[in-house]
């Protein structure tokens, strides 16, 4: 608008338009400081970027039973992926199994249960008879050489499944 001796003259903005923008950008900007939360929280919690854990099982062995109330089976557990897995339950033809490891005190052994064995990137974990195994209790009859399906539920990686043969005790 002009002034009548040509000179411009100013008119003051409409009352309301400037908290009127502030409110149409409080949306966006609160989504964005939203997200930014997220991200920051998801980043620092040491899960962005790692690779998922990947389990291979291998070895895995069913010690022919020398009573009808329990026998062992044993695996050797390597993570090739890029983060911790932990393997927390198996399973049986005939039902579920139990993590265990050999605690002896005073040249006696008891067996404690275990709620998972945590295997780090690149490592290998070894199952034996005098540490840690997987208690099988009440197998069917088992003949030497014949092998039996073992599902191993791990937290990151899901269910594993091998064959363990079935060996006399020491072999």
């Amino acid at each position: 608008m002009k002034h009548h001796d040509g000179t411009r003259v100013r008119t003051p903005h409409p009352p309301g338009r400037l908290p009127q923008l502030l409110r149409g950008a409080a949306v966006p900007l609160g989504a964005a400081a939203v997200a930014l939360f997220g991200l920051t929280v998801y980043a620092s919690s040491g899960a962005a970027g790692a690779p998922d854990a990947v389990m291979d099982v291998s070895r895995a062995r069913i010690l022919l039973p020398t009573n009808p109330d329990a026998t062992a089976a044993f695996v050797t557990l390597r993570n090739t992926g890029g983060s911790t897995d932990t393997l927390t339950a198996v399973r049986t033809p005939w039902g579920p199994a139990m993590l265990a490891h050999t605690v002896v005190a005073r040249n006696a052994g008891h067996m404690e249960p275990l709620d998972g064995i945590a295997v780090a990137p690149g490592r290998t974990f070894a199952m034996a008879p005098e540490t840690t195994d997987i208690m099988v209790p009440k197998p069917p009859r088992l003949t030497a050489g014949h092998h039996v399906r073992l599902s191993l539920r791990f937290a990151g990686s899901g269910t594993v499944t091998t064959d363990a043969v079935v060996v006399r005790p020491g072999d």
